[in-house]
């Protein structure tokens, strides 16, 4: 049988196109060696069993590299079924067989990154008829829901059915805004696993509109537990340093504080003997001089309290705050420390009535880091002098620390937030003082920058957002109630006798029927077998606790209306869950005025 080639055939194989048609077993030569016995064996059988072939063959043409071609044969048969001759075509696919090993190398390595990708990645449909469906889910379903992919393809429902009721709303509405804005696709949220354990998840994804009206969504799912965990590890170890920096502090503030509370200490003591005096004489006590005494113990009380919110370990909740009684609070501790040092400490305060959003706790903090750098700014200068100004704006408040001590360079000034920076010589900072109170206002949505002059002096300024009108107004109007008759039934109970009695004289003068005891278990014993409107418990005393003592009321059937909690100091967790749970708190020394003010709000009382 002849072969006869086209010019394109002659070309493919390298050829002239006026070259001779090669005899077969020479054409066979052109082939690859490995898909020789491969071409030979289509020939033949195309020849003797008459079957066609149709196959893509390496293929080297006369002078050239190797190429890919696609040869097929059918055989040709006269009316006796006879081979009358085979025909064929022969085409050069090279270009063709690259774009697939292309394409499946690419395939290959996408499905790699996907399979070993650290989250789920999917494709989340949503049809026009609103029924939904997963496309394609990888292997990682299993890591994070517990459940096969081919599961949740045939009930794609089973994913919200996972999420947790909590966050269910939030990722609703989170597709939806996707779906309707045609924006990224991101949520945080927990679900819980097919074996009842709770995971944190972040899905993130983009969507977009297929031609029949559906919405398709490709992204990624990634468990985030792990590194929630860790978020809120260190959260608490930075607060566990913020308290820390507190505390190091505690001691050098305590003989200054001793100081400040012996002045108005003494001016109480000089009054009593004078009241003394003049009750044996039988002279009448002069009203101005009782007014004395009441501000020195208004004194003390504000000294301690300073004190107490100084050293607490408070979160991050911010409050209403009067900047200026932040501010006195804390030069209050420091004040006498500074005279002996020969610092002059002064507060210029214009306006009374400005109030910031912002924690009071860690705003002290802020004060004293600042005021602490400046001390040490100030010490050696011939006139050391602090200054703390405050000046509000539309929507701000700025509470400036100002010193005249020895300046900072503008290299340092670039670097004095950081943390373990320090201008100070070895072993006298840690350089975390300016870091943390840095990151303490930045969480109270504020700002601190500062402006310095080397030789001249320094001035930090604390930006916090200015609180609310409404807020401020009712805040001014807190106290401003008037004492009247309240006749109800009150229970006292604190471990001190002398808190009791002088409890006791004020309420009964106030027209309330009182009783009182030292323990709690008397109390429980005494609330069987009277009726209190009123029971104001201590926290810190022997045998049962205060909380303790509410629960075991409560497990007798009391209200949690019935109760007002008093105490001179206690752990602030305890303090927070229960004013989470409702109940008012008073802080001792305690005026009336807040005492009356809590027993109004109560539920049961009755004014005369």
């Amino acid at each position: 049988m002849s072969t006869e080639l086209t010019a394109g055939t002659l070309k493919i194989h390298g050829l002239p196109e006026d070259s001779p048609t090669p005899h077969a077993a020479e054409g066979i030569k052109y082939y690859s060696e490995e898909d020789q016995p491969k071409i030979t064996k289509c020939v033949e059988d195309c020849i003797q069993h008459k079957q066609p072939y149709d196959d893509i063959f390496g293929f080297y043409p006369k002078g050239g590299g190797k190429i890919w071609v696609r040869a097929n044969g059918l055989p040709v048969t006269n009316d006796k079924g006879e081979l009358r001759e085979l025909v064929g075509t022969f085409q050069d696919v090279t270009n063709q067989v690259k774009l697939l090993e292309d394409f499946e190398e690419h395939s290959t390595w996408l499905n790699s990154i996907i399979q070993n990708a650290p989250g789920m990645v999917y494709q989340y449909k949503v049809n026009a008829d609103r029924k939904t469906d997963f496309p394609f889910i990888s292997k990682q379903v299993m890591e994070i829901y517990e459940i096969e992919p081919e599961e949740l393809k045939e009930n794609p429902d089973l994913l919200m059915a996972m999420v947790h009721p909590e966050g269910l709303l939030g990722l609703q509405e989170a597709i939806a805004e996707s779906a309707a804005k045609m924006s990224q696709f991101e949520w945080q949220g927990r679900l819980i696993s097919k074996s009842g354990v709770i995971k944190t998840i972040y899905a993130r994804s983009i969507p977009r509109r297929l031609v029949d009206g559906s919405l398709l969504f490709d992204g990624i799912m990634i468990d985030v537990s792990s590194r929630v965990r860790l978020e809120q590890d260190l959260e608490h170890e930075r607060d566990r340093l913020i308290h820390a920096s507190k505390l190091a502090s505690i001691g050098e503030l305590a003989a200054g504080v001793g100081h400040e509370i012996n002045n108005p200490l003494m001016i109480i003591r000089g009054h009593l003997d004078l009241f003394q005096r003049s009750l044996e004489m039988d002279k009448p006590i002069k009203p101005q001089t009782l007014s004395k005494v009441r501000d020195a113990v208004s004194r003390i009380a504000e000294i301690v309290n300073g004190l107490r919110v100084y050293a607490r370990q408070d979160d991050a909740s911010t409050d209403n705050l009067r900047v200026a009684s932040v501010v006195t609070k804390t030069t209050s501790l420091v004040g006498e420390i500074y005279q002996k040092d020969g610092i002059r400490l002064n507060f210029e305060c214009d306006d009374e009535n400005l109030f910031v959003e912002a924690s009071e706790g860690r705003l002290q903090q802020v004060l004293m880091n600042l005021l602490g750098n400046a001390r040490d700014a100030v010490i050696g200068r011939s006139r050391p002098e602090i200054t703390i100004k405050t000046k509000s704006y539309s929507d701000s408040v700025v509470i400036e620390v100002q010193d005249n001590g020895c300046g900072i360079n503008q290299e340092k000034k670039d670097k004095v937030f950081e943390s373990f920076f320090t201008t100070k010589p070895v072993g006298q900072g840690t350089g975390m003082g300016l870091s943390i109170s840095s990151e303490l206002v930045k969480n109270m949505g504020g700002d601190i920058s500062l402006e310095s002059e080397e030789g001249k002096g320094t001035s930090f300024f604390v930006t916090l957002p200015a609180a609310k009108a409404e807020n401020v107004v009712s805040m001014q109007a807190e106290h401003s109630t008037v004492l009247e008759d309240l006749q109800v039934s009150v229970l006292i109970l604190d471990d001190e006798e002398g808190v009791r009695e002088v409890l006791e004289i004020l309420l009964e003068d106030l027209g309330m029927s009182v009783k009182t005891s030292g323990s709690g278990e008397e109390a429980l014993a005494m609330m069987q077998t009277h009726s209190f409107d009123i029971v104001f418990t201590d926290l810190k005393k022997p045998g049962m606790l205060g909380d303790q003592f509410i629960e075991n009321a409560r497990a007798k059937g009391f209200d949690d209306s019935n109760f007002v909690v008093i105490t001179g100091g206690v752990e602030q967790a305890v303090l927070d869950s229960l004013r989470s749970q409702g109940f008012p708190i008073l802080l001792k020394p305690v005026a009336m005025e807040d005492v009356t003010e809590v027993l109004r709000e109560r539920a049961k009382f009755h004014v005369a």
